[in-house]
């Protein structure tokens, strides 16, 4: 701190009395002026991981890799999923099935309800749900499970395409590609789930 942020070292000294008060359990000689709370602050800085906002009127599961911090924790602003070594499925996969409509609509109809369509997605609202788990000796959950991430990398290609088209033919060129691979990932996500004869507007009617 000296010598990188010597200012702001002066800044905090100025406060050294009140934030040694602090009731924190790793705080030595050294580290007086450093967070309060330690949890997860070392997380999601490396490797995979999705990250989506709380509050929201629909699911936004957004694969990422690049080092980001964040916060998280009861309405927001935002909350990260890593998988657990002993985790076989793609996170792509788990991607597509947290943003399939029907386990949306798990969460919408349980979570707290905000203005203006707003709905949380926190934490006592995802951990549950049904995520389909893969039989990976079932040579055809397998096949399912790998045109899923296949798909799923297929549709962030064309969405980076078309926000890098300059007309809106172009774009909406793009737009009807996504929406033909978007048809394709529910369609394999429902034979996952038995829910092929299911549709979404049905299921909005009621």
């Amino acid at each position: 701190m000296k010598q990188l942020f010597p200012k702001t070292l002066k800044y905090f000294e100025s406060f050294k009395e009140e934030l040694c008060k602090r009731s924190i359990n790793n705080m030595s000689g050294n580290n007086w002026y450093q967070f309060g709370r330690s949890q997860s602050l070392k997380r999601f800085v490396k490797g995979e991981h999705l990250v989506w906002s709380v509050l929201a009127t629909q699911g936004n599961y957004v694969y990422d890799t690049k080092t980001i911090c964040f916060t998280g924790g009861g309405n927001g602003p935002f909350y990260g999923l890593e998988k657990k070594d002993d985790t076989k499925e793609s996170l792509f996969y788990i991607q597509a099935v947290l943003n399939y409509w029907m386990i949306e609509m798990i969460v919408k109809s349980k979570a707290s309800k905000f203005r203006g369509d707003y709905y949380s997605h926190g934490k006592q609202f995802v951990a549950q749900l049904p995520i389909y788990r893969i039989n990976f000796d079932d040579s055809n959950e397998v096949k399912i499970h790998d045109e899923i991430v296949d798909t799923v990398k297929n549709l962030m290609k064309l969405k980076n395409k078309r926000d890098e088209q300059q007309t809106k033919p172009q774009k909406e060129t793009y737009e009807r590609l996504i929406q033909i691979e978007d048809n394709k990932l529910d369609g394999l996500i429902s034979k996952l789930y038995g829910a092929e004869n299911c549709r979404r507007e049905d299921l909005d009617e009621e």
